[in-house]
């Protein structure tokens, strides 16, 4: 019977310790699946926050395309502006150079002795 208890002594022990390995591995197991829950949502979050961002910068492009195209139109205006000016100047200076130059205006200019030597419209000024 001593052989019997010896034994039984240590399939207790053994007992013992595989059911704290037991309790250890469940342990780890639990937090380890609690781990992979906490990751998983985490992504989950990731993943939304993403397709978020990519919402916002697909409306930023579509903001961006529409403000390059209003630009785009306005410089096409402002060079079609921009040569229509350049057209009405060139038309009016070729209507000043058409018009006929008249006689230059001829100053009298007073030769009598004493007189003072100064142009009628001067003398006007000048009185």
């Amino acid at each position: 019977m001593p052989e019997v208890r010896a034994a039984l002594r240590g399939s207790r022990l053994a007992a013992v310790l595989v059911g704290v390995a037991v309790l250890l591995g469940t342990q780890l197991a639990l937090s380890t699946v609690e781990r992979l829950r906490g990751g998983t949502r985490e992504l989950r979050w990731l993943r939304a926050r993403l397709a978020e961002r990519r919402d916002h910068l697909d409306h930023q492009r579509l903001e961006n395309a529409e403000l390059i195209a209003a630009v785009d139109r306005l410089v096409h205006v402002t060079e079609v502006l921009h040569d229509r000016v350049a057209e009405a100047r060139r038309a009016v200076q070729m209507e000043e150079i058409r018009e006929p130059l008249g006689e230059p205006a001829v100053q009298r200019i007073s030769l009598a002795p004493g007189a003072p030597f100064v142009s009628d419209d001067a003398a006007r000024a000048i009185g």
